[in-house]
């Protein structure tokens, strides 16, 4: 084995271990508990995967898979993340898992930093995950959290994007505005979003 395999077998494993369909990326501290500085890392999810970035070498590196959870449309993967948001407050990570099956709600669950697996019982006893519900917005793209204001004490603000939706004017090719929404963080209830509109000079 010459020096020149070694380096071919390396870049084979890369290519083998590269993440697909990264969607999802957001700064939170550090994940590892013994990390007294509380650096910021970048985090991603990977179909089923959730890890980290390194800003240097771009390498990504699971933490864990997020798995399976159940609610109330049973069992879901949640293989398909395309919005994550972190709670400065009370350190919670959201996740958005998009639904594949068109007019399907988008779900909203909670991932542990430190294993990559989604938080069992986040929405209550059994209740892994709540659907994102307003009537005739199912297709949300992305989700940020406002930690200084919220519906209640102990929730934040969270919002949404929505392709495809509102009442907007369509354009040529038959797509209306992106929506703005808010998202209640404990029930997933959506109220109706306003289409965003580029400013003047934009």
């Amino acid at each position: 084995v010459t020096p020149h395999d070694d380096e071919l077998h390396t870049q084979e494993k890369r290519n083998r271990d590269a993440p697909t369909e990264i969607e999802a990326l957001v700064f939170a501290p550090s994940h590892d508990p013994d990390d007294n500085r509380h650096d910021l890392e970048l985090f991603a999810a990977s179909q089923r995967n959730f890890g980290v970035i390194d800003l240097t070498t771009a390498v990504f590196t699971p933490i864990g898979s997020i798995s399976d959870g159940f609610g109330s449309v049973n069992g879901i993967q949640f293989n398909n993340v395309d919005g994550l948001a972190y709670d400065q407050i009370s350190g919670r990570m959201f996740a958005a898992q998009r639904r594949r099956s068109m007019g399907e709600p988008d779900l909203l669950f909670l991932v542990n930093m430190e294993t990559g697996t989604y938080v069992p019982g986040a929405f209550g006893s059994g209740k892994h995950y709540v659907e994102m519900i307003n009537g005739g917005l199912s297709d949300l793209d992305d989700i940020a959290v406002d930690s200084t204001v919220g519906p209640d004490s102990d929730a934040p603000r969270l919002y949404g994007t929505m392709n495809e939706v509102g009442d907007g004017v369509a354009d040529e090719r038959g797509n209306k505005p992106v929506a703005l929404v808010t998202i209640n963080p404990k029930t997933g209830a959506i109220p109706q979003g306003g289409d965003l509109v580029t400013a003047a000079g934009g």
